[in-house]
């Protein structure tokens, strides 16, 4: 049995003005995430380790880590090293969640110039972290009632909903050409893979140490 889901933070979510799903916790035994971290189970943070198996948002467009894996979402111990599971993506930051096209969000624990506790986005068309200027808080907020459409515009393509809900967990779209060369290019016309995350995320960011060294 998962546990009882605290009613605020579940009616957020079932309010959500963009297509927001809850995957519930399966495992009860999963505090010692929250206190490897330090983070306070009150929190939004707190709760969707909590309470969750990862959260998906805009037809899975967006994907939030949890506090243990499901089908649909990865878990945040997937993406960091807690608890000594030895995956270790980006040092003095904590991956909380990714999108279809390879962008991933942290919260900079001191890899960023920025103060910490503030949201980074690792860019896919840039290849740059760049700051939300939003906290954890304010960054859930935004995926669940922000303008998600006018951010990725023009990455959108007419079948994007359907694609996106058919995705399992740790997979996104890999695009011929990838994203960081679009120009101009019509994304209806682009040829989409569908690869691992972990795939996209080793692409686009030896791509960025090369762009670093030149």
């Amino acid at each position: 049995m998962g546990q009882k889901i605290n009613p605020e933070f579940l009616n957020e979510i079932k309010n959500a003005t963009n297509h927001a799903i809850l995957y519930p916790r399966k495992n009860q035994e999963g505090d010692s995430i929250l206190e490897a971290l330090g983070i306070d189970e009150e929190s939004i943070l707190g709760m969707t380790l909590k309470y969750t198996a990862g959260i998906s948002v805009y037809h899975g467009w967006i994907r939030l880590f949890g506090g243990e894996s499901s089908e649909f979402t990865d878990s945040i111990s997937d993406w960091n090293d807690i608890n000594d599971s030895e995956q270790v993506f980006i040092e003095d930051a904590l991956l909380v969640g990714y999108d279809v096209l390879g962008g991933f969000f942290a919260v900079n624990t001191g890899a960023f110039e920025d103060e910490d506790g503030m949201v980074y986005y690792f860019a896919p068309d840039t290849l740059l972290w760049e700051s939300t200027e939003l906290d954890y808080n304010d960054f859930f907020h935004w995926c669940l009632y922000g303008d998600i459409e006018d951010y990725y515009k023009p990455y959108f393509w007419k079948s994007f909903a359907a694609d996106c809900e058919a995705l399992k967990a740790n997979q996104g779209f890999q695009f011929d050409p990838p994203v960081y060369e679009l120009e101009e290019e019509d994304i209806e016309s682009l040829k989409r893979n569908v690869v691992s995350l972990r795939d996209l995320w080793e692409l686009t960011t030896e791509e960025d140490e090369e762009l670093e060294e030149e």
